[in-house]
């Protein structure tokens, strides 16, 4: 089978239970965000900018470690082990800053809150290695089946806690039992367990994957404060029920954009690395990627942008309808992030960890004073910044750094390929903020002109690819 074939099989693999689970949770909303209110859903965003950050360092390097180099079986089990202990650091961390944070948003509801949800890093931190061997041996329909096993178990606490009235933890509780079902089951496959090493031994063992855990930490702490400095002004400057609603509004953003990643990333890094070692590029690859990309994600910008009412008022009810102000501007950024997302593993695939790092203290400093810039005057204003410097600032940034002189993409295929794009979103963006629709509509339409054009080709092998591939499973 080609690399090609190879890397859409496993993707297909991947996405099916991906999309399942998805599916199971998008519906699963329907009924929690109607037990729960937007105040319970603030509360939890207030905790997660900070839980979130702390979160960088508890997988910062290590499964990239796995998949790109060929360690023992007794070096994993030495890694899983540092790998547990940096999830009982970080949750012993998050526990002392339980305090802190509640005199910082004044609300001493969120010490018991932060207790609880500071356990999470432990339970995951147990799972980061088996999974990340399964990934490199290619096992994504078994990744597959547990992710799809945590999510009902997600699914069912969920729906019960929030009709029994337990208002925030029927979202915290569900997240930690999934995490440790999944747990159990990747380390029943593996037999990778952590154990009780000397201290010499730990040192060792970080020393091997010490400049890869500084770089990706370092770029991810960047890349964190960037995408939530806006929770940390809203829930500053404006109200829990505010932040709630734009919390909700940045989940409709975050979900289609987290799901892509989540498959790409379990997929693309070993599947790249076979194709780098055995033909030396990827150029050829990676541009068919994100042209199935940009087309994947289209229809799903376009709801948002286009209906936001009838989207909100029909999953979430009425009383979410405030969500719908920023879906149009949040539906323009998932189109250019969704498209970038492969960035980041290319960087470390190239071993290009230092100028990821350097490239994400330029764009976090652009997307912050963005976002700053824009609190000052209302939310509204500042998912209105965020989108412009996503579309003007960061992405010619990562085209210009990453694709152009770390990649070794051609000019006129970059221009090609990213010119319209841009600006016909910056056109549509302008047109959203004014309210003017037939604009709107018109720059939609010369979009999907463009895409069907430059990636009527692809779409055509892609089409007879998955068909191929699908009829081989039968």
């Amino acid at each position: 089978m080609s690399s090609k074939k190879n890397f859409f099989k496993n993707l297909l693999t991947v996405g099916s239970y991906n999309q399942i689970a998805l599916l199971i949770g998008f519906f699963t909303s329907f009924i929690v965000q109607r037990l729960v209110s937007p105040e319970a859903y603030g509360t939890i965003a207030l905790i997660t900018v900070f839980s979130g950050f702390i979160a960088i360092f508890s997988n910062a390097g290590f499964s990239f470690a796995v998949i790109k180099n060929d360690y023992s079986s007794a070096f994993l089990n030495q890694l899983s082990s540092l790998c547990t202990l940096t999830g009982f650091i970080l949750c012993m961390i998050l526990c002392a800053l339980a305090y802190p944070i509640s005199l910082f948003y004044n609300n001493a509801v969120l010490i018991p809150i932060v207790f609880v949800v500071a356990s999470n890093f432990i339970v995951q931190a147990i799972s980061i290695i088996p999974k990340a061997k399964l990934q490199k041996q290619h096992q994504y329909g078994y990744i597959g089946k547990i992710l799809l096993i945590g999510q009902l178990f997600n699914t069912g606490f969920s729906i019960v806690l929030a009709y029994l009235g337990f208002s925030y933890w029927a979202i915290i509780i569900p997240q930690i039992i999934s995490f440790a079902v999944q747990s159990y089951f990747l380390i029943n496959k593996t037999s990778i367990l952590p154990g009780f090493y000397s201290m010499s031994t730990i040192r060792e063992t970080f020393k091997e994957i010490k400049s890869l855990f500084g770089n990706i930490s370092g770029f991810n702490i960047l890349n964190y404060w960037a995408r939530n400095a806006d929770n940390l002004l809203i829930g500053k400057l404006y109200s829990e029920a505010q932040l709630g609603i734009y919390n909700r509004a940045y989940f409709l953003l975050t979900l289609p954009l987290n799901t892509l990643s989540n498959v790409i990333g379990q997929v693309l890094l070993p599947t790249f690395k076979e194709l780098k070692d055995k033909e030396n590029t990827i150029e050829p690859q990676l541009t068919y990627l994100l042209g199935m990309l940009s087309i994947l994600v289209f229809p799903i910008s376009v709801v948002l942008i286009t209906v936001p009412d009838l989207l909100i008022s029909i999953i979430w009810g009425k009383d979410w309808l405030d969500v719908a102000i920023y879906l149009p501007f949040l539906g323009i950024v998932l189109f250019v992030q969704a498209m970038l997302s492969p960035a980041g593993q290319i960087f470390i695939l190239h071993n290009e960890e230092k100028t990821l790092f350097k490239m994400g203290i330029v764009n976090s400093f652009i997307l912050v004073a963005s976002i700053a810039f824009g609190a000052i005057y209302s939310i509204r204003h500042i998912v209105l910044f965020y989108t412009i410097s996503n579309i003007l600032l960061t992405t010619p940034i990562i085209i210009i750094v990453g694709f152009k002189n770390t990649f070794h993409f051609g000019n006129s295929n970059l221009i090609k390929f990213w010119i319209p794009k841009l600006f016909l979103l910056f056109s549509i963006c302008l047109s959203v903020w004014y309210n003017i629709t037939y604009l709107k509509v018109l720059f939609l339409g010369l979009l999907s002109i463009h895409l069907l054009l430059s990636e009527w080709q692809r779409l055509g092998s892609f089409k007879e690819m998955v068909i191929n591939i699908i009829s081989k499973k039968k």
